[in-house]
């Protein structure tokens, strides 16, 4: 068995989670069992898989394991968006490459969405679209290009001006937006933790079980501090703890990202304060501008600030530093509201190819991989969840198939190397962005 080199280390800020009721206490791993799919880490991609095995195999046993609680790690820290559109960089410009990723995408939307409304889960889901927005001509450049894109493959998207966007949003800081309607907004906590709730009657759940020891070949085990696990088959859908399990090494990388939510504009005053409509969510060109959202009980929802990790985690002293830029941000939008109330602060870590490649690989008969959704986690984890599955159990679709057919991430470069490549290149589009 080899060591598994570092597991998740989470800070206890996550917003979205905190303002959940606690939820019932951890099923943890606490002895061996024996099972016929071992599904470890359960993120979107996860969840999706470990339910997809449940139902193509009913009477076998499927054993999901999370290192953490579900929703409290990466997969709840994120902005809740489940996104159909394809980004320019991610489609790399290439119209057939846009429409097969639009086609994954919106799989994976409609998958939640069914799922949501068959199992009642609260998480404030609702197809708001969203605002993709821009103040420099660079970056109106890129939304221009991308309108072009979508345009190609017939994808609705409309351009939008600051006034128009003041009044979808309550500030005029932007001077351009491409707004896309099909996109969905929720709690990403309470998604995935109402994911984990609904499970099929064959999937068991074991949170608060990192796994410590593993091995692959000749037959599956993973070890816990106070438990194990023998499975036949097993999928890995740990993102960026991937090369933790010596796998996919030297191809991925995790970008930490800071965010913070504030308490609730409440009433008719919040929302005079506010102005603008309610529920909505905006995200900038690059890097440099925030990732903006306003939630369905009138929070904000602010992040900005990145920073390599070569172990998904970052210090206190790194999240004050990106607290108080929280905090300047906010008044550079809403100028008349003073200094925002952030009842949260928290970071989460986005697993990155440099290539923009994902991570969908077949390593032996019985071992399959999943990762790297480059900051598109929500509908593209979940279909790659599925997809996965279902090539393990041997089915075939249009889907596997444009799954089956990214290419392979590029290499990376060593540490040092790495880190200070990927500092130098956040500097690089920090100072490109700075209008942002």
């Amino acid at each position: 068995m080899q060591k598994v080199r570092f597991t998740p280390r989470f800070d206890n800020g996550n917003g979205w989670y905190n303002i959940l009721p606690p939820p019932p206490p951890a099923h943890e791993l606490l002895c061996d069992v024996t099972a016929d799919w071992l599904v470890i880490g359960a993120g979107y991609a996860g969840l999706s898989a470990a339910r997809t095995l449940a139902g193509h195999f009913p009477d076998q046993r499927i054993a999901l394991v999370e290192a953490d609680r579900v929703g409290r790690g990466t997969a709840g820290r994120n902005a809740g968006f489940a996104i159909d559109v394809p980004f320019l960089s991610e489609s790399h410009g290439d119209p057939a490459r846009a429409r097969r990723i639009y086609a994954l995408h919106s799989a994976g939307q409609a998958e939640l969405d069914r799922l949501v409304h068959e199992h009642g889960i609260d998480c404030q889901w609702s197809r708001r679209g969203k605002y993709m927005v821009a103040v420099g001509e660079r970056a109106q450049g890129v939304l221009r290009k991308t309108q072009e894109l979508l345009e190609a493959i017939n994808i609705d998207s409309r351009p939008m001006y600051t006034e128009a966007l003041k009044e979808r949003l309550g500030f005029s800081f932007y001077r351009m937006g491409l707004y896309s309607p099909g996109t969905y907004l929720m709690n990403p906590a309470a998604l995935t933790r109402g994911l984990g709730r609904s499970l099929p009657e064959n999937v068991t759940l074991y949170e608060n079980s990192p796994i410590t020891k593993v091995q692959f070949e000749p037959t599956v085990r993973a070890q816990t501090a106070k438990g194990s696990i023998n499975a036949k088959g097993v999928i890995l859908a740990t993102d960026g703890f991937t090369e933790a399990f010596g796998i996919a090494r030297h191809r991925l990388f995790t970008i930490m990202t800071f965010a913070s939510l504030t308490s609730p504009f409440a009433g008719p005053e919040g929302d005079a304060k506010l102005g603008g409509t309610p529920d909505w969510g905006v995200h900038p060109v690059g890097p440099a501008g925030p990732t903006i959202r306003r939630t369905q009980d009138n929070r904000i929802w602010h992040r900005i600030g990145f920073a390599y990790s070569g172990t998904v985690s970052a210090s206190a002293a790194t999240m004050e530093k990106h607290r108080k830029r929280h905090i300047a941000d906010f008044q550079k939008r809403y100028p008349h509201l003073g200094v925002p109330k952030f009842e949260h602060s928290y970071a989460g870590g986005m697993c990155m190819t440099l290539n923009t490649e994902p991570v969908f690989q077949r390593l032996s008969e019985k071992v399959f991989v999943v990762g790297g959704q480059n900051g598109i986690g929500v509908s593209k984890g979940t279909i790659h969840g599925k997809l996965i599955a279902d090539w393990a159990a041997g089915k075939t679709s249009e889907l596997l198939d444009y799954a089956r057919a990214y290419g392979t991430p590029s290499k990376i470069p060593r540490e040092p190397f790495l880190g200070w490549g990927v500092a130098a290149r956040l500097r690089l589009e920090a100072w490109k962005g700075r209008m942002e």
